[in-house]
């Protein structure tokens, strides 16, 4: 659903045009809403207008829902030239201004989830991403989980056949996804403490402890969430019985745990190992004292294994065999505390 924010007149005019679409049935009305904002002050007039209002034609014909495993959430779409209108505004229309004040809207998109700065002929390329987000959900589980690249997306896509309408935008546009796709995660976390909290702490000894690989269960119901393919418990949600599990796509959701009872499980464990593909290190793997260890027996003696559970740019949190949890150098400084066994 689109909402029109402008003067009285423009926005009955809407009302007047949402009641025609339900009239005839269709389903705009249905999954993730836009929200238009329109900026008609006078800098915009002429082309500035036109080419506003050829963007917005072309992106409310785009309809966006939950694709896949990402989740879409709602979008403010701010058409303007970024030029913010002062008492001084002089009401001449002699000085049209074509060019918008880039550093304004994009610093608006850098502090957005996954914002975004489009010129005008982009809005058509836009009004596709829903496109690249299936392409994105589909072959998530092909790919590295970071670094992405675009042959890994042309490959994959070639490999399936002719993609007539894909253009190389597009391509660009997956790869984009894939490599911040904790931006199309359930849930958002407001700091590292919060996600801490939610997603890595272990709260309940009968529950699957963090780094137990597992796959989903006889009774999954949760689609195409896990790609098909194995995953890690990274904590326990602060929910009673449930767990955290990061698919080795590197998407995180909680599930709930039956205690053992494999039959009621949407979740089930597993001695799936984790396979590297571009990545170094990754959750769910298994790790050893490494060359600049220095922590003593918190892995419980030397030869013991632990687990990956979350990866965090040069750090690794590892749960150890008895139980002790903490962070280790992986590439920080040069150090590696840890070797993957």
């Amino acid at each position: 659903m689109a909402v029109f924010l402008d003067d009285f007149r423009l926005r009955e005019r809407f009302r007047g045009e949402v009641k025609e679409v339900q009239r005839r049935k269709y389903s705009l009305l249905h999954g993730v809403s836009n929200l238009f904002i329109l900026d008609t002050s006078e800098s915009m007039d002429g082309e500035g207008f036109i080419q506003m209002k050829e963007a917005y034609l072309s992106m409310i014909e785009e309809r966006m829902t939950y694709i896949g495993l990402f989740t879409i959430r709602a979008r403010v779409i701010l058409i303007s030239d970024g030029r913010p209108t002062t008492l001084d505004d002089s009401d001449s229309k002699c000085d049209q201004h074509t060019e918008g004040d880039h550093s304004l809207l994009g610093s608006i998109a850098y502090e957005s989830r996954g914002g975004k700065l489009l010129n005008p002929p982009e809005a058509r390329a836009f009004a596709k991403y829903s496109l690249c987000m299936m392409i994105a959900a589909e072959i998530i589980g092909e790919v590295p989980s970071t670094s992405c690249s675009i042959d890994d997306v042309k490959n994959i896509l070639l490999s399936s056949g002719p993609q007539c309408d894909i253009t190389e935008h597009d391509v660009e546009n997956v790869v984009e996804i894939l490599n911040n796709r904790r931006a199309y995660e359930m849930f958002v976390y407001r700091n590292d403490d919060h996600l801490e909290h939610e997603v890595y702490s272990e709260r309940n000894e009968s529950l699957l402890a963090p780094g137990t690989r597992v796959r989903r269960g006889p009774n999954w119901h949760y689609r195409n969430q896990d790609s098909n393919g194995p995953g890690t418990v990274t904590g326990h949600w602060h929910r009673e019985g449930w767990i955290y599990v990061e698919w080795d796509t590197g998407m995180r959701f909680p599930y709930e745990y039956v205690n053992d009872s494999h039959q009621e499980n949407v979740i089930i464990p597993c001695d799936e190992p984790r396979i590297l593909r571009r990545e170094n290190i990754a959750v769910g793997c298994l790790v050893k004292r490494g060359p600049d260890w220095k922590w003593g027996d918190q892995d419980g003696g030397e030869g013991n294994i632990g687990a990956v559970y979350r990866v965090k740019e040069d750090a690794v949190y590892v749960r150890w065999s008895n139980g002790i949890k903490s962070n280790y150098r992986f590439g920080y400084g040069g150090k590696y505390d840890l070797a993957v066994w």
